[in-house]
């Protein structure tokens, strides 16, 4: 067993059995990774979480839910490599039974101690009634009682020592340890403790308290039961020595500190009256500074009054050259401004005659395009009412065939030779008949395009200026890409059923057609990730342009991540790649799995928004003409 466990009455020196152990080189517990929960906290707040109150005198084993078996599981994995380790704490007698059947390889040391000795520190510096007596004696009967109770049951993972006995013989106790638990301990040498000692009134106090506890037999059977049971009793040491002794040797101490606090009052009392005599030689010098410093007080005075002359003329001076400063500044200002707004206004008025220049040559090429679109339409709905007759006279052929050819079998007349023409006609008129749809629904979509590439070109027309951003109503105000389907990027796994894993190495890249210069919106659909702190310490760039993203703090899925950005025009390229870098990649076969992948976050998709509401392809696109309507419903 690596790891050992103590509980003891939460009296004065309960901790001795472990500190004795630890002398002999057990190692202190040490809290979980990412917790900073220490045992004796995580103790208390399993207690505190059944609202259990300290000086409760119930004692009753508590079941912890799984939180904090977790947190328990926590605390063992990060001590797991440690060597022998333990903790001493009182309110483990509440959990006793929870960490017997928590791990097989806990060891427990169960103290006690007389009940006398427990009564004594209770009476030490204060008046204490029956009623606090008996309290204290209900409280050690229940909690020895629980201690006694589990010892019974679990006698061969169990020990049972009076603490009085570990100050008199460390030794004993950690052999005592090393023979039953099998730890590896360093058994110290006899009478070579390093145990605080006792204080030099306890025995006498708990010799006084031996006088209230003489009708207490519940607590004096039950103590003596203790002995009775107990792997290292009390009465297995050699007698201590008597009260009257330890009362003596307080009144020698005593007398001590009395003397040498004499000697101190009189050393004082010298040091007093040398410091009297050189306080009358400070006061006569001080009364002769007093004079002098009178003196020089007049003196200053008058020439403080000249000062403040002087000083009122300079201030005089200055304000005038303030303002006279500010003055110059106010007409150089405006100097500056009036010669900027004669420059902006020159520049601006070239621009405009370019860009009327350039606007009136725009109009005219639109409308010359726009002649050659409207005749080109024209000729092709002449096709299509030609192709529609070429149909219907090829429908109405067709029927005439069938009709033959009904009309020949039900005759039932020997025409084969007629019927296989029949039929080749037939089959000839059928792949002549599909050709003609073909060609139909090729220029019904040349149509559609035309159509839309005109209606782009008046709206243009209508909508100038700006003129470069009229190619860009056909663009979505919203793209989604899943990345449950296939993607063009690097670095991720198989897509699974809600998303994709990034992995195995340190950079996911996903690229997309690119978008219209503008304002952004990214945001990130993450379903998992394999550690919060992957997530978190995420960094992102488009085309190496680092982009700041924003998390949201809890530890729900799944998260939206969001980031903005701006695309000039001065940026523009044919594809956008983001890039995802990440802190950390962490492998499910760790913790157990039969997954050997490398693993960061798996996202689900990624969506890209128009921020700019008064871009022109935000706007709702223009309805589709009759002939596209008839196609998709075909």
């Amino acid at each position: 067993m690596n790891v050992i466990l103590t509980c003891a009455f939460p009296q004065p020196g309960y901790e001795l059995p472990h500190q004795a152990l630890e002398a002999a080189g057990l190692s202190a517990a040490r809290c979980a990774r990412g917790q900073d929960l220490a045992p004796a906290a995580l103790l208390d707040s399993i207690v505190d979480s059944h609202r259990i109150e300290r000086d409760s005198a119930s004692i009753q084993q508590l079941v912890p839910g799984k939180r904090w078996q977790e947190l328990a599981t926590d605390l063992f994995r990060e001590n797991v490599e440690t060597g022998p380790w333990g903790w001493v704490e009182s309110r483990l007698i509440y959990l006793l039974d929870f960490w017997h059947a928590f791990e097989p390889q806990i060891g427990f040391v169960l103290a006690y101690n007389p009940p006398a000795a427990v009564v004594g520190e209770v009476l030490r510096g204060q008046q204490v009634t029956e009623a606090d007596v008996a309290g204290v004696l209900a409280a050690w009967c229940a909690f020895n009682a629980e201690l006694l109770r589990f010892y019974y049951s679990n006698r061969q993972r169990c020990l049972l020592v009076n603490a009085s006995s570990v100050r008199h013989a460390p030794e004993a106790l950690v052999g005592l340890v090393v023979r039953a638990f099998g730890v590896d301990l360093t058994i110290p040498a006899a009478g070579s403790s390093s145990l605080p000692a006792r204080a030099a009134d306890a025995r006498l106090l708990e010799y006084l308290a031996q006088e209230l506890l003489q009708d207490r037999d519940d607590a004096r059977a039950l103590y003596e039961e203790f002995e009775s049971t107990a792997d290292m009793p009390l009465a297995l040491l050699p007698s201590p020595s008597s009260p009257w002794n330890d009362y003596a040797a307080i009144l020698a101490a005593s007398a001590a500190q009395l003397r040498t606090q004499s000697d101190r009052t009189d050393a004082l009392e010298t040091e007093r009256a040398s410091l009297a005599t050189g306080c009358r030689v400070l006061e006569q010098e001080i009364e002769t500074l007093t004079h002098a410093h009178a003196e020089q007080a007049g003196a200053a005075a008058q020439r403080q009054v000249q000062l403040e002359a002087l000083d009122k003329t300079l201030n005089e001076q200055r304000q005038r050259a303030s303002a006279l400063s500010a003055r110059i500044r106010e007409l150089e200002c405006e100097v500056e401004s009036q010669r900027q707004a004669r420059v902006e206004h020159a520049k601006l008025a070239a621009e405009r005659q370019t860009q009327v220049e350039a606007l009136n040559a725009a109009r005219a090429e639109l409308e010359q395009q726009r002649s050659a679109l409207v005749t080109r339409r024209c000729e092709l709905e002449r096709d299509i009412e030609t192709l529609l007759r070429e149909r219907d006279e090829q429908s109405r052929v067709i029927a005439e065939c069938h009709r033959q050819l009904a009309t020949a079998q039900s005759a039932s007349t020997p025409a084969t030779l007629e019927l296989a023409e029949t039929k080749a006609q037939y089959m000839g008129l059928l792949e002549e008949n599909e050709l003609l749809l073909l060609q139909l629904h090729q220029v019904e979509e040349e149509l559609e395009r035309y159509y839309l590439e005109n209606r782009a070109l008046l709206d243009g027309t209508r909508n100038l200026p700006p003129a470069p951003l009229a190619a860009s109503e056909l663009v979505p105000a919203e793209i989604l890409y899943d990345l449950r389907q296939e993607i063009d990027g690097e670095n991720w796994y198989y897509a699974e059923h809600d998303g994709r894993w990034a992995g195995p190495e340190m950079r996911s890249t996903l690229r997309v057609p690119a978008l219209p210069p503008g304002h952004y919106r990214l945001e990130l659909c993450a379903v998992d990730a394999m550690e919060p702190e992957i997530l978190f310490g995420m960094s992102m760039s488009l085309n190496d342009v680092p982009i700041a993203i924003a998390v949201p703090d809890d530890n729900r899925y799944p998260k939206l991540v969001q980031a903005d950005f701006t695309v000039a025009e001065t940026d523009v390229a044919p594809v956008w790649q983001f890039a995802f870098t990440f802190s950390k990649l962490v492998s499910p076969a760790e913790r157990g799995s039969d997954d050997q992948r490398h693993l960061a976050i798996r996202l689900a998709s990624l969506c890209l928004r128009v921020a700019d509401e008064t871009a022109p392809w935000s706007k709702t696109s223009p309805p589709l003409p009759w002939w596209a309507i008839w196609k998709r419903r075909r």
